[in-house]
C-alpha cells in the first residue's frame, strides 16, 4: 500500500489509529501486540481489540515476515495462537 494511503487507512477505528502508525512502531522494533499497542494505543479502545488486532497481526506478518505461530502479546511464550487453523 502507498505511504500516502496507509495513513487514510484506519486500522483501530476506537483509537482512530491509521496502518501507517502501525507499521511505524513495527518498524521502531515493536513486533508483538502489546509492543503495538503500548506505541499506538491500537487495541485500547472500547472493544479492546476485538475488531482491529486480526488485522494489526496481518500488518505484523507482512512487516516482518513472522508467522501466524510465532506472533506473541508480550514476548517469550504469550503465544496468540498454537496449532492449526482450519
Amino acid at each position: 500500500m502507498p505511504k500516502t494511503l496507509a495513513w487514510g487507512n484506519v486500522v483501530c477505528r476506537c483509537e482512530n489509529v491509521s496502518e501507517a502508525e502501525i507499521v511505524q512502531a513495527i518498524r521502531l522494533g515493536h513486533h508483538t501486540l502489546d509492543g503495538v499497542k503500548f506505541f499506538t494505543r491500537a487495541q485500547m479502545g472500547r472493544c479492546q481489540g476485538g475488531f482491529c488486532t486480526y488485522k494489526i497481526i496481518k500488518i505484523i506478518m507482512r512487516e516482518t515476515g513472522l508467522s501466524w505461530g510465532e506472533i506473541t502479546k508480550h514476548g517469550g511464550p504469550s503465544r496468540i495462537l498454537t496449532g492449526e487453523l482450519q
